[in-house]
């Protein structure tokens, strides 16, 4: 783990890129921020986490780094990490940064425009996402797995397709933004209302040869309606949705989570929750004409029936290889 201080101090604001070792936007954020000569008014840490597998260009060495720390709910203090590369990592990168707010960057195989994504959030952290430039922000409370961002007190942001030179650009002005807004530098943190969405669950995938994915990304998907096929099989929605990281590809028994829209974030960092009205049409984010797909882990509300009709599947973008996880 490479770590750099900049200011006088313990830092308590953190840059952390490199938690998997092939979504490369994070390392380039922090490369490029630390070469741009930053004048900082406080203290902060710039973090590339998994140096080993960024030079290999792996996601892990021996275990996901990023469900390697305690999960939300678990006593931290009875927590024991494992004795693995990552677990060793895990355990570093907590005693460093769990009195800092981080800002953790990730990239997706599943949406091109940048979210963010957070755990229980306080105050801090809805106000640092109301001011960075994402539209979205996702609540993945209902799922702990041992993230990051459940053991020590961050926002992660999903900047992009990973590999991509847009995600690169998306991180470096997230990351300048964040740090605006935390009071690191100088510089424009604008607030602004973000579409919030609660996860609800993840959406099991089981075992098959082909796998399709018919609808978008944080847009609705009524009850009753196909969102995915296994080997032609349709898979149903039970119960309205709105899919985050959804995606044919993106995990190995997985589809992705299923969410709920939930309400805003004022540019206060205020929540004003939604009004639910059942069958209420609409989609909740501004799509780009790229093809879209996803990410999790447990049961979800969904059959699978039927063969798959002639409707067209959301292609997966071409320079993703298959994976396991995007966040």
């Amino acid at each position: 783990m490479r770590i750099e201080v900049l200011g006088d101090g313990p830092p308590e604001v953190a840059v952390v890129g490199g938690i998997h070792g092939d979504e490369p936007c994070g390392v380039r954020a922090v490369e490029h921020l630390l070469a741009s000569d930053l004048s900082v008014r406080r203290p902060v840490a710039f973090v590339v986490a998994n140096e080993e597998a960024v030079d290999r260009g792996v996601r892990y060495v021996e275990e996901d780094l990023n469900r390697a720390f305690p999960p939300l709910g678990v006593d931290h203090d009875e927590f024991a990490f494992s004795n693995t590369h990552e677990g060793r990592l895990a355990r570093r990168m907590y005693d460093r940064l769990e009195d800092c707010l981080s800002l953790a960057i990730h990239s997706t195989r599943s949406y091109p425009h940048p979210f963010s994504v957070v755990v229980d959030p306080d105050a801090e952290q809805l106000d640092v996402c109301a001011r960075l430039p994402t539209d979205l922000v996702v609540d993945s409370t209902a799922i702990p797995d041992g993230r990051f961002l459940e053991a020590c007190p961050a926002v992660e942001v999903e900047a992009g397709y990973q590999g991509s030179q847009a995600a690169t650009d998306d991180a470096i002005d997230v990351a300048r933004a964040f740090l605006a807004a935390t009071g690191v530098i100088d510089g424009p943190a604008v607030p602004g209302e973000k579409s919030l969405f609660r996860v609800r669950r993840p959406i099991p995938k089981r075992a098959g040869g082909g796998y399709d994915v018919f609808v978008r990304n944080f847009e609705r998907v009524p009850a009753g309606e196909p969102f995915a096929a296994v080997d032609g099989e349709l898979v149903y929605a039970e119960r309205e949705f709105y899919p985050v990281l959804l995606s044919s590809h993106g995990y190995r028994d997985l589809f992705g989570y299923e969410a709920d829209r939930a309400g805003t974030i004022t540019p206060e960092g205020g929540i004003v929750e939604d009004v639910i009205t059942p069958g209420a049409a609409g989609s909740a984010a501004d799509q780009s004409d790229r093809p879209v797909e996803g990410d999790a882990p447990a049961e979800g509300d969904v059959q699978v029936e039927g063969e798959a009709t002639a409707e067209k599947p959301v292609a997966s973008d071409p320079n993703d290889p298959d994976g396991e996880s995007d966040d």
